[in-house]
This record gives structure tokens, sequence and C-alpha cells, in this order.
């Protein structure tokens, strides 16, 4: 009995043992606080060989516990992933990272790279092994505060890493096994390989088939975008114009092809990059006909327009939706190589609800003029955005009123047979037959205001059925165009910036309401002491656009840093039609640094072509061995030897001379740096008088000189 109770202890003093070794030891208090009130192990937190250690802090007061966990256990987890350098996803991001380069042999190094430039908050569902190893809240001055103890298992993170690059393994050799046909299959399996080399921290990973090494961190991106190169893209209905504060009626069509045929199952995202809004919910993917549409549900334009980009969306060929930034951004960046922009334009175009009254002044009998009304208020609804009231109603309201329509041909009474009909604006048509010409006038009358809005000559050389058919139709089609025509404004809070349309002088900003037909235009803004800026601008039928114009200054820095790039450049950059001397320095120096350069290459050739002569009399004379000889090539040698060093020497000091003539050039550039007075500025032939305002001082600055 006494001996079954003995191995009995036995059993339980190896279990503690056991859990003893298991269990990492923390020679730490966890209920331990320093004198600031933190808890001792958020400030000194446990070394605990065989794991990664992540504290995390929150405040606690007057929030939820789902943010104030979330921040801690996302600053814990970023503190995790900082020391293994590891490419997991959560919502605090502080990512810096190299662009991808294109070369496929230099690719490899910037994959391994990426984790050492990228700090994200790690996922707890992400990576085995995690696990909370303590938390508590505590008070400093009030506050309530949360923190949190995290750590990783290195053991299981590494495990982690060698089934990361079974993944990328296993389906690349799916995807090399793939017919060509099959696209979206291979562009889904390169992915998801893409996105487990990512995974691995950097490993190098390789494979051998059939022979043949590979090395996924460079092969698979290489073959991605090869299979991209040959798919393109096109879209339907990419420009609407639609009513202020009314959706786009059209969907946005989608198409994708892959060599030049339809391709199926190719995923689609739509984002706006212009404007907000949202979209009829659905899975954006090519059907059968290499085609999928997106609806708009919702819009709100910016300055009377809105865009919205289409694209293949590799990302949602991802294992997971956890965003990894350096994949995802690669991964959008080859998918706007098939992108498709889509611009919905807004329109003020007039909607009021108008009567037309024709009037015969010469040539056109009493039974043509019913007819003709009829003709206008036809072509009105057809061609413009006009409600129009109907002749008979016109005729009943006037009737009721005892008026005598007919007899009213001058504005004022217009005016008042408008009042009469309760409409906001009348279009009056005067019309004459000359021959076989008509003549007319087209007028818009503002019925509150009296005011005659719009105005237009017209003519038309036909009979009447021709004047029926196309005439009227095209008259008031141009009439309604050219009242709605766009208008373009460009606002600035500088003065003295110069606008061209193309190279035509277009105007001094302020510009307002600047009417232009529909069309792209390129417009140049030039101040002096402001850097140029270009921009293209679109304007549609209707739209009123504003634009604010913000310039940059010129800086003498600026002018240094590209004087030091190539002579000249600074001086050019710091010119104006103020300061047209600039412009002169700038191409003496240019000229001067293209002449350095060109004879710095001749030189420095002439000494190689003299070092290739001494090596070769060198090596003749080595080859000697008659005494008579080896006097004679050890002669020809040294003359070949002085010549080179002669020939050295020229070469290094034309050298020092266009390096001190580059310095000199970039100093110059700074020096002489104008000093710009955006003000009142009268300048006449080479001389200036300037007023402006004397910083640190009251008061107004007289400035009186000489341009050069």
């Amino acid at each position: 009995m006494h001996s079954h109770r003995m191995n009995k202890h036995k059993i339980v003093l190896f279990l503690l043992l056991a859990v003893a070794l298991t269990t990492p030891l923390y020679t730490q208090d966890f209920n331990a606080f320093t004198q600031d009130g933190y808890p001792s192990w958020f400030i000194n937190p446990p070394a605990n060989e065989g794991y990664y250690v992540g504290v995390g802090l929150a405040r606690a007061s007057n929030r939820t516990e789902a943010e104030f966990r979330k921040e801690a256990d996302d600053a814990a987890w970023a503190e995790i992933s900082s020391k293994i350098s590891v490419h997991i996803a959560g919502s605090m991001e502080s990512t810096e990272y190299e662009e991808t380069l294109e070369e496929s042999g230099k690719r490899e190094t910037v994959l391994q790279s990426t984790a050492m430039h990228t700090i994200k908050s790690l996922s707890s569902a992400k990576l085995e092994g995690i696990e909370r190893v303590n938390q508590t809240f505590f008070e400093i001055d009030g506050v309530r505060y949360y923190a949190v103890l995290w750590r990783l298992s290195e053991v299981k993170y590494q495990e982690t890493l060698d089934k990361h690059e079974q993944t990328a393994i296993a389906h690349f050799r799916l995807a090399k096994s793939l017919p060509v046909s099959d696209v979206m299959g291979r562009l889904s399996n390169l992915v998801k390989s893409l996105e487990a080399v990512m995974l691995t921290n950097g490993r190098r990973v390789e494979i051998n088939i059939g022979g043949a090494d590979h090395i996924l961190n460079a092969e698979v991106p290489s073959e991605l975008e090869k299979i991209i190169s040959t798919m393109t893209v096109e879209g339907g209905n990419t420009r609407q114009q639609v009513k202020e504060n009314e959706l786009p009626q059209a969907s946005l069509i989608f198409t994708v092809y892959h060599n030049e045929q339809p391709l199926s199952g190719a995923r689609v995202s739509f984002d706006f990059i212009e404007g907000e809004g949202t979209f009829r919910a659905g899975d954006y993917m090519s059907d059968g006909a290499g085609q999928c549409e997106a609806t708009i549900t919702n819009i709100n334009y910016v300055q009377g327009s809105a865009t919205v980009k289409g694209a293949v969306d590799l990302t949602r060929l991802k294992m997971n939706s956890i965003p990894l930034p350096i994949l995802d951004d690669y991964l959008r960046k080859l998918g706007d190589n098939l992108a498709v922009y889509y611009t919905a334009v807004t329109s003020k175009l007039r909607s009021d609800v108008i009567a037309i009254t024709l009037f015969a002044e010469q040539g056109i009998p009493q039974t043509d003029i019913r007819y003709l009304n009829e003709i206008f208020i036809s072509a009105t609804k057809a061609n413009t955005g006009f409600k129009v009231m109907e002749r008979n109603k016109m005729e009943e309201i006037l009737e009721e009123q005892n008026f005598n329509a007919k007899e009213c041909s001058t504005e004022e009474c217009q005016v008042l047979v408008g009042k009469m009909l309760s409409v906001r604006n009348m279009v009056y048509v005067l019309l004459w037959k000359m021959g076989n010409e008509y003549r007319g006038t087209i007028k818009l009358i503002n019925i509150e205001t009296g005011e005659n809005e719009h105005v237009e000559s017209v003519k038309f050389k036909g009979n009447l059925a021709d004047l029926a058919d196309k005439g009227v139709p095209a008259w008031m089609a141009t009439f309604y165009e050219s009242l709605n025509v766009g208008r373009l404004s460009f606002i600035s809070n500088k003065r003295g910036i110069k606008v061209y349309l193309g190279k035509e002088f277009f105007g001094e900003l302020p510009l307002k309401d600047k009417k232009l037909p529909d069309g792209t235009y390129k417009f140049t803004f030039v101040g002096s002491g402001y850097e140029t800026t270009k921009g293209r601008y679109s304007i549609v039928t209707g739209q009123n656009l504003k634009y604010n114009i913000e310039l940059k200054k010129k800086s003498g820095f600026k002018a240094f840093t590209k004087s030091l790039l190539f002579p000249g450049w600074g001086q050019l950059y710091s010119s104006d039609e103020i300061y047209p001397g600039r412009r002169m320095t700038g191409l003496i120096f240019g000229l001067s640094g293209i002449a350095a350069v060109a004879l710095n290459g001749q030189v420095w050739l002439d000494f190689l072509d003299s070092k290739k002569d001494y090596e070769d009399a060198h090596d003749l004379y080595m080859q000697q061995e008659i005494l008579e000889e080896i006097a004679l090539y050890k002669s020809i040698a040294q003359e070949k030897n002085d010549e080179m060093l002669t020939k050295q020497t020229n070469a290094t000091i034309i050298s020092a001379i266009t390096g001190a003539l580059w310095l000199a050039n970039a100093l110059e550039a700074a020096i002489s740096f104008p000093n710009y007075n955006i003000g009142l500025v009268e300048s006449q032939g080479s001389t200036f008088v300037s007023f402006s305002p004397n910083e640190g001082m009251s008061g107004i600055e007289l400035k009186v000189g000489i341009r050069f």
C-alpha cells in the first residue's frame, strides 16, 4: 500500500516537472507595476527563448471594448511582425517599399527585400501558434488603459513558412501543367503561388521541373506579366452626358480579350477615381462574350463630372482576402494595364417650359404660317431640352383672355403673352422669304425680366418642304446648342498669370464664364516668378466648370539643382518675359556645357588611343632580344609613354575646367536667381520700377533698376 502511494507521488512529480520544462519560464511578476503606474512587463517585456514577443497599449476610457482591444492587439502584433519582418495584414500601416523592378532578373532581390520594408499588424488568424500571454487594466491620472502581451512560437512560425513554400510550389506546378488556353486558370494559380512566395518572408523558393530549375521569386511575376501582355480590354458607354443630379442611364460595359478572343471568367473591379458613388451589388466577372456590366446606383459629381475606372482585378484571385500591401499594389499595377475609364458629365441644359410664336414678315403666305409654327414646335421638342406648350393650349388660354396674338409683333407684347401663358420664356421667330431663300431671327425672351437672352440669325435655301424637314430642325438644334454652350472659368489668388490655349493667348487670370464648344482643350498658365503649368480640360454642352489654378513659385534651390544636372537649365528655368536675359545666360551655359562634354569626350578618347599605342609599343619592346633593337624599341615606347602622359594631363585639366564650369554655372543659377516682385511692375525697355510690400517693415518699398 505504501509502495503504491509512493509510485503515485512519483507520477505527480514527473508530470509537474514535465509541465515546468515545457512551459516558458517568466521570472517577472505579472502583477508588478512601475512607479509611473505601468505594468512592469509592458515597460520591460519578458525575454522568452524560442518566441517572438510583443506588447500593446490602448486607452480604454470612453471607448468600446472592441475598439481598445483591437488597438492594443494591433500594436502588439506590429511589434512581433517588425521582429520577424513578415508580410501580414491588419489595420495599422507604416509601409515603405521599393517599386517592383521590370527586369525579371532583379525582381527576386526586390521580393526578398520587401519584408524588411514593411511593418504590418499581425492577424492572429494568419499565423499559427500566436497566443495571448497576459492582459490587464490600469489607471494613470484618472484615465483607464488596457495592456496586452502576445507571443509567437519561432518553431510554429518556421513551420508556417515551410507550409507557404510548399503551397507556392504546388500552385506553380499546376499553373505550368494547364493548357495555354486556360488563361484564368493559369492566372489564378500564379497569383496564389506569388501570394505564398510573399508569405515565406523573402525565402528563395526553388523547384525543378523536367530537369529545369525554376526560381519562383522571379519566374512567377514574369509569367504573370507575359499573360497580361496577351490580354486587351475595351469599354462601352465610356462617356455619358446626364442632367444635373441624375444617374447615368446606361450600364458601364467592360469587355476582356485574350489574343483578340473574348475571355470569360476574368474578375473585374469598378472604382470611382473622381467623384463618389456606389454600384449595384454583384460579382463582376466576364461572361462567355468576355463582357460584364456595372450599374451606378448613386453618384456625387465633382465640378460636374465623375470618373470610374474598370480594370481586371487580380487581387480577387488570391487565396485570402487579407491585404498584403506589396503584393496587392503589384497586382493592381498589372491590372491597370487592362483598365477602361468611364466619364459621366452633368449638363445644366435649359429645360424650361416655353411657348413658340412665329411671325411671317415678308413673302410667306398666311396659310403657311400655322404649318411652320407646328414645325417649329415639333423641331424644338425633338432637338432641344425645352418643354414646349402646344399651340392649341396657347390659343385656348389667349382666347379666354380675349387676346389677339396675331397682332402681337413686338417684344413688349410677347412678354405680355408669356405672362398670360404662365411660361418663363418665349421663343419668338421672325421669318422672311426672298426668292428661294428663307431668312429669319430666333429670339429667347425672359418673361420675368423682359430681357432678350439669346438671338440667332438664320437662313436656308430651298422650298417649304425642305425647310420643314431640314432647315428648321437644324436651326433649333444650333439655337439650343449655342444657348447652352459650355462655360469655363479659371480663378486664382494670383494676378498677372497669362493663359494660353495651345499657342494662342487666351487671357489673364481670373477668367470667368468663357464660352467654348464641346471638346478637350490644352491650357498653359504662365506667370513671372512661377513655374509654368499645363493642363487638359474637357467641356460639354451645358457645363459650367470652375477651376482654381495653383502655381508653384520658382526657387533658387531648384534653379541650382537643375543647372547642376546640366549647364544652363536653371537659368532657363528662371527666365521669363520680365527677365529675358536669364534665357540668354542659360543658352550660353548650355552650349558651353555641350561643347565641354564633347571636348572631354574627344581628349579622353585621344588619351585612350595613345595609351593603346604605348601598350603596343611596350609589348614590342618586351619581345626584343637583340641589344640594338631593344634600345630602339625602348626609345619608341618611351616616346609613346611621354605622349600618353601629356594627353592624360591635358584631359585631366580639361575635365577639371569642365567641372569648374559646371559648378560655376550652378552657383550662378542660385546667386543670380531673380528677385521676383509679384505686384505692380512697370517695365520699359531694359529698366524697371517696382512697388512691393517691404516685409518686416511698414510701408511700401520702391525699387529702381536695370534688367540684363
